[in-house]
């Protein structure tokens, strides 16, 4: 018992101690299990979700794995009927990696960067 109240306190440090600053121009894209794309039917595009947040400035999203229905292979849940090998959470992850890719190419090949300092 008393491991465990040592491992709950320094936790808590560790909680109170993290930077949450981040949440304060967080602006968040609520995806939700139970409403379109995920119910009725598993209609999820996770390129296109990137894209409509990066359209609408949105740099956080709140994706569930679960609802009526578990949307990541590997749980204990009922999976989605139509998930088949699918895992949305990863599917998500990396449509961000790639849209993330793709706007940087674009804006180096614009010229958006700013050059490195010369070394004197």
């Amino acid at each position: 018992m008393r491991q465990l109240a040592a491992f709950l306190t320094l936790w808590s440090g560790a909680i109170l101690a993290a930077d949450f600053s981040w949440m304060q121009t967080a602006r968040v894209f609520l995806i939700d299990a139970y409403e379109p794309p995920f119910a009725e039917r598993l209609e999820y595009d996770a390129r296109a979700l990137a894209e409509t947040m990066a359209s609408m400035n949105a740099n956080t999203v709140r994706i569930a794995t679960m609802g009526k229905y578990a949307l990541i292979p590997g749980v204990r849940f009922s999976p989605h009927p139509e998930l088949g090998k699918r895992d949305i959470l990863a599917e998500t992850i990396a449509a961000f990696a790639e849209l993330k890719a793709d706007w940087f190419k674009q804006a180096k090949r614009l010229g958006l960067f700013p050059r490195p300092a010369e070394k004197s």
